[in-house]
């Protein structure tokens, strides 16, 4: 199967897609600029569009024509004002796509690609997840194995460094690409999902800016949820970390046996339960966005699912949006389903 990466006007999922698609085992051989100038990508890679071909051995192609013309499916990552046009239209050209979370930042966005791909009928994915990385594929088979028995609550805060300090080239500073509800509340918010397997049915929470220098857009992120089955879990969002020895995500799991924990530099879990402290070492296996890869290629193939499907993603966007809301007005805010 061959690949293509479409838009290379993103921080960071250019070259992560890249690399990710050598771990396993893909044939990606072009790359399409979208027509973008040298310095949109420069800007976000730091590099143009020539020399990122170069590094991987890519074709470099400017169009959707050409992509289309020679590749089988598609990695999306653009931005997020761009990113359902350019979705949309691979998948009316049948297209397979794995899409760069947030995937969209509206409800009306998502409900287009929604439709698109329903139409299509072509097997999607988004990501990069909350449940691929080693801390929550541990914790879920502790979970699984019986550890805690039945889970009564979660909590989930995601850690990504301090905004503060990120290059302002970056789009994620311009106020209309969305802010941290969006690109990371999708992770607390997969999170919660699933160590639960349920969606969140309303939310409320708060929001402040404290050393980000953006006007509007908040470093410092806090939810509560209730699932539709009435549990709770708690979100959690600190994008004001230094260089600081912590994980990318903390998690508690709350049950009827134990409890599981996970704080500061991942290298284990630990239950607490009646027979005393426990820890767990993680299960560190294949690097979790090749993981995505690979399933959302043979999923493509007939040989099982993505580990997050476009219907999956559209429960993180709409209580992305959900959340922002309720922050905004001190309010418990109903997550619509699309």
């Amino acid at each position: 199967m061959k690949l293509a990466v479409v838009g290379l006007d993103s921080a960071y999922w250019p070259m992560a897609f890249a690399q990710a698609a050598r771990r396993a085992g893909a044939k990606l051989i072009l790359a399409c600029d979208l027509w973008r100038r040298e310095s949109e990508i420069s800007s976000q890679i730091g590099m143009n569009q020539q020399a990122y071909c170069n590094r991987f051995n890519l074709r470099l192609v400017h169009s959707l024509d050409a992509v289309c013309a020679d590749a089988d499916a598609c990695f999306v990552c653009t931005r997020n004002t761009r990113m359902t046009k350019v979705v949309v239209d691979l998948l009316n050209r049948c297209k397979s796509v794995y899409v760069a979370k947030p995937v969209a930042i509206t409800l009306e966005d998502m409900a287009s690609i929604l439709k698109a791909r329903k139409r299509s009928g072509l097997v999607c994915a988004a990501g990069q997840t909350a449940r691929s990385s080693y801390v929550i594929r541990t914790a879920l088979r502790l979970i699984k194995e019986g550890y805690v028995g039945e889970v009564l609550s979660v909590r989930v805060a995601h850690q990504h460094g301090c905004f503060a300090n990120w290059n302002r080239n970056w789009w994620y500073t311009d106020p209309k690409e969305g802010d941290a509800f969006d690109w990371l509340g999708w992770y607390a918010i997969d999170g919660v999902l699933a160590l639960t397997g349920k969606r969140i049915k309303k939310i409320t929470g708060a929001a402040r800016r404290h050393l980000a220098p953006y006007d509007d857009m908040p470093d410092l992120i806090r939810g509560i949820a209730i699932l539709e089955d009435d549990r709770i879990a708690t979100l959690e969002i600190h994008f004001t970390v230094g260089k600081w020895k912590v994980g990318w995500a903390e998690i508690e799991v709350v049950g009827t046996k134990g409890i599981i924990r996970s704080i500061g530099p991942q290298n284990n879990l630990v239950l607490l339960c009646d027979g005393g402290p426990r820890t767990f070492p993680l299960d560190k296996g294949q690097e979790p966005l090749s993981l995505e890869v690979k399933a959302w290629l043979e999923a493509i193939e007939g040989r099982g699912r993505p580990i997050l499907s476009l219907e999956e993603a559209a429960w993180i966007v709409s209580a992305a949006i959900s959340w922002k809301k309720a922050s905004k007005q001190g309010t418990w805010i109903e997550v619509p389903e699309l």
